[in-house]
């Protein structure tokens, strides 16, 4: 497909790191995908001909370049999730009872980016993930004992996101891209949490149709 064949460094889309994992400036965005994906890393650097990084690559950016172009893929986006093999299962929760440093174990201890926060009928309420953490000061350290659902209204205006099985995979990444999130939680028809889909399993899943 043509639109992988794009240069990384044509994208428009610039940042500035450093990452142990690096790929050349002039390779394509699917080269770039598949280290992303290969690494079990989310960010990568874009070096120049002298090794020097100049740029990263994210797999924000892939799945937005890949959201903005959707319409050319409608042999791998037409249909419900379910039948992809996109969901993560099972799910991971905590009680929207237990605080941000009990989420943060959670998310250390299963090496997971995401887990979805639950009511006492355990109904989706929400996720909170790495990325809610990011940027987190050493001064407001006293958050951490703060119950979940609040330490994430106070330290982001990420939305809680969900979808259910037979949600469009179109409509799906369109979720993830337009609220700026990382994943969206799979709900069945009581408002239960079912599974998981993050921006790595639309990567493993275009990489797969693509290779």
């Amino acid at each position: 497909m043509p639109w992988f064949n794009s240069l990384i460094n044509t994208s428009g889309l610039l940042e500035t790191s450093i990452n142990s994992q690096h790929v050349a400036m002039n390779c394509t965005i699917f080269e770039a995908a598949s280290k992303l994906y290969d690494s079990k890393i989310h960010r990568i650097a874009l070096v120049n001909e002298n090794h020097i990084p100049e740029d990263i690559f994210s797999q924000s950016d892939f799945v937005y370049l890949f959201h903005k172009d959707i319409d050319h893929f409608s042999d791998l986006v037409d249909g419900p999730i379910d039948g992809l093999g996109v969901i993560s299962k099972p799910v991971i929760t905590i009680s929207e009872k237990k605080t941000a440093m009990s989420a943060l174990e959670v998310l250390t201890h299963n090496q997971i980016g995401a887990v979805v926060v639950v009511d006492k009928e355990h109904k989706f309420i929400d996720t909170i993930a790495f990325e809610d953490f990011r940027g987190f000061r050493r001064e407001n350290w006293l958050l951490l004992e703060r119950p979940v659902l609040l330490f994430k209204e106070f330290c982001t205006k990420r939305k809680a996101i969900s979808c259910n099985e037979k949600t469009n995979f179109k409509e799906m990444v369109s979720l993830l891209v337009n609220n700026n999130t990382h994943q969206v939680c799979v709900v069945d028809d009581q408002g239960k949490a079912t599974g998981i889909v993050t921006l790595t399993n639309i990567i493993a899943y275009v990489l797969s149709k693509v290779q």
